[in-house]
């Protein structure tokens, strides 16, 4: 019976993808803490305006060394990476192998690739620019949430303050709660049905966040009580999530086309770099290239871009000539955003009405609830 057990909580922990979650979380936690994401691409940065400026490489890292260590910061990231890079530089090593350690697989990947294609200021320029429009996509929905969110949030707290401390303090002091007519009467019934099922409802949204977060990145939702991926990618947030992933590989594809890479290249140099979720898409655009002949779009048909996307990628892969084909690849990078962008409209669409609409009425609810409270407070004696 126990070994059932345990080989049922295995195959669950399999299908949600749960060990991929914990080995990526650690991951993760280890370069947030060691070696931020926003200090990589800030000393990128720093090093692209140096090299920019006339200095050969390795005299720009020596001087992003010394500012590093002037600044007494011990064993900064700057000082790390600079030193390791140098050292790789100077035993005739490529830039990339002094990068490892410091800087996520997909960096070092990209300056390797830069480095044999003699790209790296093109495509770390790209780089950087398909990071921040991911993180526009981000702010932008986050913003238009956060102040109703907020809003709705406290009323919601206030609400249930008032029944679980406000009633009680009136009834231990004497007073006939019951008597209340009116808003206030209301008032205190929205907050008795807003403190009940305010619990239960956010355990629940907490642990339908927390499958989301977990089985995001994974394909694998093939257990019998689990509902099928495909069905999920249809509804937010996995649509959203979908949608992102298909505008981080399509971005990858295009920024790798221009450093002269064909399809399949890119496709073998990306997928070892890449979460369960988009490898699922990848091995698919790996099996078309393999074993199919055709145009870019029939190699991208593996059901990851919106229809949108794809009717226009598939018009201009018509079009003869490598150069149309390397266009059609640079379009569908730009409409990648677009339609990233247009999925999580569409769900702020319906989202954001129905926060404003609750957050609306528990606030009028409160206002005239209190209102009416000191019309009642004959009744409470």
């Amino acid at each position: 019976m126990n070994n059932k057990f345990v080989n049922t909580l295995a195959d669950l922990s399999d299908s949600v993808g749960l060990s991929f979650f914990i080995e990526d979380m650690k991951y993760s936690l280890y370069m947030k803490l060691k070696n931020p994401e926003e200090k990589q691409l800030k000393f990128i940065q720093d090093l692209s305006k140096w090299h920019q400026d006339g200095s050969n490489i390795v005299d720009a890292l020596k001087e992003i060394r010394n500012a590093a260590v002037r600044s007494k910061v011990k064993n900064s990231f700057n000082e790390r990476a600079s030193t390791s890079i140098i050292n790789a530089m100077e035993n005739g090593q490529s830039f990339a192998d002094g990068m490892k350690e410091n800087f996520s697989d997909g960096l070092i990947s990209l300056f390797g690739i830069g480095e044999k294609t003699n790209t790296v200021g093109q495509l770390i320029t790209e780089y950087i620019k398909n990071i921040e429009e991911q993180k526009a996509l981000g702010k932008t929905s986050i913003s238009k949430l956060l102040y109703v969110g907020f809003v709705l949030l406290a009323s919601i707290s206030l609400m249930v303050a008032i029944h679980e401390q406000g009633v009680p303090m009136l009834l231990e002091m004497g007073l006939h709660v019951n008597k209340l007519t009116g808003d206030a009467k209301r008032l205190l019934a929205w907050s008795e049905v807003v403190a009940t099922i305010w619990q239960p409802v956010s355990i629940v949204l907490t642990v339908l966040w927390l499958f989301y977060v977990v089985t995001k990145n994974n394909h694998n939702l093939n257990a019998k009580w689990l509902p099928n991926r495909e069905f999920l990618d249809k509804f937010p947030p996995y649509s959203i999530h979908k949608q992102l992933t298909a505008m981080k590989i399509i971005k990858q594809i295009s920024m790798l086309s221009k450093a002269g890479l064909s399809l399949k290249e890119i496709i073998t140099t990306i997928i070892d770099n890449s979460t369960n979720y988009e490898k699922f898409y990848l091995r698919k655009i790996e099996h078309l290239l393999t074993n199919t002949t055709g145009t870019l779009a029939a190699y991208l048909d593996v059901g990851l871009l919106s229809d949108d996307l794809f009717y226009r990628l598939a018009s201009l892969a018509k079009q003869e000539g490598e150069e149309a084909k390397i266009s059609a690849i640079f379009v569908a990078g730009e409409r990648s955003g677009e339609a990233a962008a247009n999925e999580i409209e569409k769900t702020l669409k319906y989202i954001v009405p129905v926060a404003w609409l609750f957050m609306i009425i528990f606030v009028l609810v409160i206002i005239l609830g209190i209102i009416s409270f000191q019309g009642n407070a004959k009744n409470l004696i």
